[in-house]
């Protein structure tokens, strides 16, 4: 028996692929078996697969009966798994040539190990935005989780983990069927059911962001219904499990982040299809209503676009466009802006370290590094309310006196 199962799902790759299976078979780890699904390609990808199994006997093909999608992809590479540990590849995407050697030194005594990535985007070439904060060590699941959440380190990805196949056959974890997005619940599951946790802060795995994945393709009314049956599928293990309270708190983050993702795409969509920007169309489902209340996130979602919109004249008339922020309300911000076609001075924040380097190809700048621009810029506070105080004290200090708040 191989002491590695790597699963690659495939599907329409065929630019991607022989990058993909040259950095597995490379492998300084050879005790592996590599079981590849073709999920009814139309292209040459199955055609790649025959050539590299006739190369290497570890080489294992798989096809579908018809076009099945991921999850259900992923689950017929597990069932068909015999090695002790298991590891998912996306077939457009490549990992660094120890990974597999790296993480078996560490998975004896936990039930897997959680590695970091590297972004290589193709699309807006905007280099690799991704922060992971977490150390070297082993964790308790639950307490990882919880560390992640909390310091924004969370991985969802199932390809970013070694794990142990006895592990999920006992705990019966699987992807869900049918739903995109399915590696939210794999990994919540995981995480609520493991025992102990390994972490290996290196970029080990190559995720790469292009045209025509899953991840960049045009909204769609299916995209908003999975983030909402995920996020109610959380809710409902939330509900009927008891945690202590610093659990209780980050799961109901986590939950909140999914929320948030569902309500972006619900605008993404709804302003495609009907030329929406507010998100007053959102309040008007009534369950999306209903939920927000209950997850605390529509507190401030849609005031972002609210406050832009009613304000579009005056920033349109500023000579220098500073946001000053760089998490997921600048974000808000900077899409909105592109909507108006505003563009933009920069990303202003006081300190950098521990910040994103760019939002949306905007890099993020120390606010000090734009004094020379104090006296034309407008500076639109992108951060949540309770932080304006002392940023508005440095902005005076610093001789930034116009402003916009969003809250």
């Amino acid at each position: 028996m191989p002491k590695v199962s790597v699963i690659i799902p495939v599907f329409n790759v065929e630019s991607y692929l022989a990058e993909c299976l040259d950095s597995v078979i490379g492998q300084s780890f050879y005790d592996m078996e590599i079981i590849c699904i073709d999920d009814c390609s139309t292209d040459n990808s199955l055609n790649i697969l025959m050539a590299y199994a006739h190369r290497d006997s570890r080489v294992i093909i798989l096809r579908n009966d018809c076009n099945r999608g991921l999850a259900f992809t992923r689950n017929v590479g597990l069932e068909r798994a015999s090695g002790d540990y298991i590891l998912f590849v996306d077939s457009d995407d490549y990992i660094v040539k120890d990974l597999v050697g790296i993480t078996i030194n560490e998975i004896d005594s936990v039930d897997m190990v959680c590695f970091n990535y590297k972004k290589k985007d193709e699309i807006w070439n905007s280099g690799d935005e991704h922060i992971f904060k977490m150390k070297r060590g082993i964790y308790e699941a639950q307490e990882f989780f919880v560390d992640t959440v909390n310091n924004n380190s969370v991985v969802h990805s199932a390809w970013s983990k070694l794990y142990k196949r006895e592990f999920l056959m006992q705990e019966d974890i699987r992807f869900i069927t049918g739903i995109l997005y399915e590696d939210i619940v794999f990994h919540f599951l995981c995480m609520m059911k493991a025992h102990k946790i390994s972490c290996i802060p290196e970029q080990l795995y190559l995720y790469r962001v292009r045209n025509d994945s899953i991840m960049t393709k045009r909204v769609e009314s299916k995209n908003i219904t999975d983030y909402f049956r995920i996020a109610c599928f959380i809710g409902q293990f939330y509900l009927e499990h008891s945690f202590d309270t610093r659990l209780e708190k980050a799961i109901e983050q986590y939950i909140q982040t999914v929320y948030h993702s569902f309500i972006c795409n619900y605008r993404r969509y709804e302003l495609a299809n009907h030329g929406y920007i507010l998100k007053e169309a959102i309040a008007e489902k009534r369950f999306a209503k209903i939920f927000g209340i209950v997850s605390g996130i529509e507190n401030y979602y849609g005031r972002v676009q609210k406050k832009i919109e009613e304000n579009i004249g005056l920033i349109k008339d500023g000579n220098s466009i500073l946001v000053y922020g760089a998490g997921d309300i600048a974000k808000e911000v900077i899409e909105t802006l592109n909507y108006y076609d505003v563009i933009l001075e920069g990303v202003a924040v006081s300190d950098k370290s521990g910040n994103r380097k760019s939002l949306f190809g905007n890099k993020v700048r120390e606010i000090t590094e734009y004094l020379y621009k104090r006296d034309e810029s407008l500076v639109i506070l992108a951060v949540t309310y309770k932080f304006y105080p002392e940023i508005k004290l440095k902005l005076s200090e610093l001789g930034f006196n116009h402003y916009l708040e969003i809250f």
